[in-house]
């Protein structure tokens, strides 16, 4: 057969020759694997029965993930400053102290400087101290970033962080928020016929889906970390169904193929942090690369250098099909006083829908250092914990662990504890744990607690706890703090109860959000039965931030990743939402500033129109903006008051005019309107200056699309009656109305 005929079939042939004749390529039905050829000579038909397999049809791809664009950086520029001030004295004696914090930022497009310190005042110590300073340069197209300045640096397990001064470049997937760094599978198949298919994951349906007929693969499923079940049902055009189970594992710990997380930092060791500003000495190299080589096999190493110690720390991570992700880590180190040492890590994690276990293993040779430990004198030989939990939402769930560590110089930590949790009702959770250690020394401790949930936000809870030597029992009422302006409480009463004495402590705390700042104030006393002696101290603070975008300035509580500035024209006391929350409202200008936004991700802010008067004109509802970190955005929503003015024009004899066009002068303005039927007139206060095709958002110091043609006044009128020209004034009065009755206007008769 021809092989294009053989083609639009639809039957795959790149597996067979194609035989030459005459030049014109042809194809052996009889080689086609799984093919069945059933040739009627009859009625010269040639029936061909081919399975799924052999055939060629549409390929349907259907991915779940949102889109991995990288964020578009605001070309404008933005600055804020936080500050926060905490005041601190005892009750019976007199101790005074004071600090102060602050923050400041300030970025263009990819680059933001930022920078921060404190400042301590204790009795007669003072203290100012630099903290972090730095300059970044997102780069957005590759997920990375440029830092210079002060840098925490780590090359990952078993090595801590070390704060550098010097230069970085790292991966940061988080300027892509949509793109998902760890597998989330694939699940494919071939729809025969047009059919209908159902996706379950863990049996509960997550997608429809029609599909034509051919391969279909479905991509990035809601599946939730651990062992899953993907189960396809396909119900084609006849009802036949047919079903497809698939079980996946899903390990936010493994690598997406072909995607990459590192950090390359290099610099000087910084010493004394939070004391000295400016205490660098030992160059370093730190450094981390993990590559995902396959959705199940993600391998990497990590290195440190410097101050006489070379860190190799070697890993790999690998998925063993749906029973969980082992770990391996194997390195070695040489100080220049201690010379060679490793390292071996073996870890397991294994989660299911009512099993979680978990299993880490580590040891050490007596030389092995980090730069983060390079000083101790001891060593960590042996280093092992494991934990299980089970659970079900009817019986709760049950946890045991265990953990043991030995060092070379003997000291033994050993522990075991098991603990129960389990939801009596919607709003009732009961705890309760028992747990043993012993080493150097031997303890044993028991906790249970019971908390209640009576309305959204607050919280009660009862505590009772014992063990060495002691008992306590706490009492404590919350009330978290809302994300915009509002109140946030906690009170706790503690009692504790040791051989010697007993003692009774209070600890209360208002929180408060206000559009301009955060207040907090806390009271701890205590009072103990020996003597009826009584302590405590109070605390008050207050903190907030100095934002600039979009040439607007204003004070709104601490940043904390990123802002908006955001301006209702002319409209005070509104609601500003974010996501559907009030977070801030409007004050007298018409100005809000929201001051915590995520940073990479589409932040959606509207404001509440509710109390807005229908004779606002507004154009613009909703904004979505996509800050970078530490950036700000402003928001603009042009509104403007429609008021409008009906009269009634009068002629000679009092005639009604009609129909013709008045044009008006004064008050710097000129405008104009044509009478209708009885010499009425109808017009308004302003003009839309732009079409609404084509209109784009204004952005933050645009001139108003509204122009305001009219204002209260008087004004100069001319119009044509009888060919001629006739003059008048109109005077349009001061109202807050709607509509404003202007009345009959009466224009003078003519001159004889």
């Amino acid at each position: 057969m021809h092989s294009e005929d053989v083609r639009l079939i639809g039957l795959k042939t790149a597996d067979v020759p194609g035989l030459p004749i005459d030049g014109v390529a042809y194809i052996s039905i009889e080689e086609l694997a799984g093919v069945t050829v059933t040739l009627d000579e009859k009625h010269l038909t040639l029936d061909l029965l081919a399975g799924a397999a052999r055939l060629d049809l549409t390929r349907i791809v259907k991915n779940y993930s949102p889109s991995p664009d990288a964020y578009t950086p605001s070309k404008g520029a933005s600055a804020f400053f936080n500050y926060r001030a905490d005041y601190g004295n005892g009750i019976t004696i007199h101790s005074p102290s004071w600090n102060a914090t602050g923050q400041a930022g300030l970025r263009r497009g990819n680059f933001l400087l930022l920078g921060d310190g404190m400042y301590q005042h204790v009795q007669d110590t003072q203290q100012a101290v630099r903290l972090m300073t730095s300059l970044s340069w997102d780069r957005p197209e590759s997920s990375s970033r440029w830092v210079a300045g002060d840098i925490n640096a780590t090359g990952g397990d078993p090595s801590g962080a070390i704060l550098l001064g010097g230069l970085s470049y790292a991966s940061e997937y988080s300027m892509s928020p949509g793109l998902v760094t760890y597998p989330l599978g694939e699940f494919s198949g071939i729809a025969v016929l047009p059919s209908e298919a159902e996706i379950y994951v863990n049996g509960v349906l997550v997608r429809r889906e029609h599909l034509t007929p051919g391969d279909y693969r479905f991509r990035n499923l809601p599946v939730a970390n651990g062992a899953n079940n993907v189960e396809i049902v396909l119900r084609d055009a006849f009802g036949n169904e047919n079903r497809n189970n698939t079980r996946f594992y899903l390990s936010d710990r493994l690598l997406k193929a072909g995607l990459h997380d590192y950090s390359y930092s290099a610099g000087f060791m910084r010493h004394d942090f939070g004391t000295a500003s400016n205490r660098y000495d030992q160059p370093l190299l730190i450094a981390h690369h993990t590559f995902g080589i396959s959705d199940v096999l993600t391998a990497g190493t990590g290195v440190e250098t410097g101050n006489g110690l070379v860190n190799l720390i070697p890993r790999i991570i690998l998925g063993i099909s749906n029973n969980g992700v082992v770990s391996l880590l194997g390195g070695g180190s040489h100080d220049r006083d201690r010379g060679w040492g490793t390292t071996l890590a073996a870890g397991y994690q294994l989660q299911t829908h009512h099993v979680n276990y978990q299993l880490s293993l580590t040891h050490n040779s007596q030389q092995y250092r980090t730069l983060a430990n390079q000083q101790d004198t001891d060593t960590v030989q042996l280093d092992c914990g494991t934990g299980i939990s089970i659970g079900t939402p009817s019986f709760g769930t049950v946890s045991v662990n265990g953990f043991f560590s030995e060092t070379y110089a003997g000291q033994l930590k050993r522990s075991v504890g098991v603990s129960y949790s389990r939801s009596l009702a919607k709003t009732v959770q009961f705890m309760a744990s028992l747990s043993s250690s012993w080493g150097s020394s031997s303890t044993i401790g028991f906790f249970t607690g019971l908390t209640f949930f009576p309305a959204n936000d607050v919280t009660t809870s009862a505590m009772l706890q014992t063990g060495p030597g002691s008992d306590k029992e706490s009492l404590t009422l919350q009330k978290n703090l809302p994300i915009g302006e509002g109140i946030g409480y906690r009170a706790t009463l503690e009692r504790e109860q040791n051989r010697n004495q007993t003692v009774v402590r209070t600890n209360p705390q208002l929180q408060v959000n206000g559009p301009y700042g955060s207040y907090t104030a806390e009271l701890q006393g205590q009072r103990d039965d020996t003597g009826g002696h009584t302590a405590g101290s109070y605390n008050l603070s207050a903190s907030g931030a100095l934002v600039y975008a979009g040439g607007h300035l204003g004070l709104s509580r601490p940043v904390s990743g990123s802002f908006a500035v955001v301006k209702v024209e002319g409209l005070s006391d509104i609601g500003v939402l974010l996501d559907n929350q009030v977070v801030a409202r409007t004050n007298a200008n018409g100005m809000a500033y929201i001051p915590a936004l995520r940073s990479y991700q589409e932040n959606k802010i509207t404001f509440d129109d509710r109390s807005i008067t229908a004779d606002y004109l507004i154009k613009r509802y909703k904004a979505v903006v996509t800050p970078g970190l530490y950036g700000g955005e402003c928001v603009y929503f042009p509104t403007t008051r429609v008021q409008a003015y009906v009269g009634r024009l009068l002629g000679q004899y009092g005639v009604p005019l009609e129909f013709v066009r008045v044009t008006l002068h004064g008050m710097k303005r000129e405008f104009s309107f044509t009478t209708l039927s009885g010499g009425e007139f109808y017009f308004e206060n302003l003009a839309d200056t732009a079409p609404e095709a084509g209109r784009k958002p204004e952005a933050c110091g645009d001139p108003s699309p509204y122009r305001l043609d009219v204002v209260p006044g008087t004004y100069a009128a001319t119009v044509m009656v009888d060919g001629a020209e006739r003059h008048f004034n109109l005077l349009i009065a001061d109202s807050d109305a709607v509509v404003v009755p202007l009345g009959e206007v009466r224009i003078p008769d003519p001159i004889q």
